[in-house]
């Protein structure tokens, strides 16, 4: 049987952050590729600056707390209030911190974004299923599905999103 083929070349076009491909089979035997792509792997993190980063220790202590959270949003002033309540004091650190946790996926925040930089995700299915609230919504079909900033008269609670929950997802 022959390998399974991928277009390389456009694959690296569309994904320029593809740093290798390396060919395996999940049949047991000698030549399987996994050796390979452990390789690529260890390369690959090798060069990643936050891999190597300093993590204080008590950074985990809020990391897990953060995990442990039943809501699926906080604020970000909630953020920073956990964080000094478990030693966290320093505003950059927090910062630095809360930057690490989004890209871990752990608490995702958008503090490029004047909408919503006040807020954390903590729980990245709950904000998923929102976002496709929105877009299989009423409103949106009504709209053939165009719409812009502050544009969508997107009523959350006919789509059975509570007023908490739809201060994130509005925009306004």
């Amino acid at each position: 049987m022959q390998p399974f083929q991928v277009n390389r070349r456009a694959l690296q076009e569309k994904y320029p952050f593809i740093r290798a491909f390396v060919e395996t089979d999940c049949k047991p035997k000698a030549k399987n590729g996994i050796p390979e792509l452990r390789q690529a792997i260890e390369s690959a993190l090798a060069t990643m600056e936050h891999v190597r980063a300093d993590f204080p220790a008590g950074w985990f202590q809020i990391k897990e707390k953060l995990a442990e959270m039943k809501e699926p949003f906080i604020s970000f002033a909630e953020y920073r209030k956990i964080c000094a309540g478990l030693g966290e004091n320093d505003a950059k650190a927090q910062e630095q911190l809360a930057g690490f946790l989004n890209a871990l996926g752990i608490a995702l925040n958008f503090r490029g974004d004047q909408q919503l930089c006040e807020e954390t995700v903590l729980n990245p299915h709950w904000i998923t299923e929102g976002v496709y609230q929105i877009i299989t919504s009423q409103a949106l079909a009504e709209r053939q599905g165009e719409t812009s900033a502050g544009g969508l008269d997107w009523h959350p609670a006919e789509e059975g999103v509570s007023g908490t929950d739809a201060r994130v997802f509005s925009s306004s």
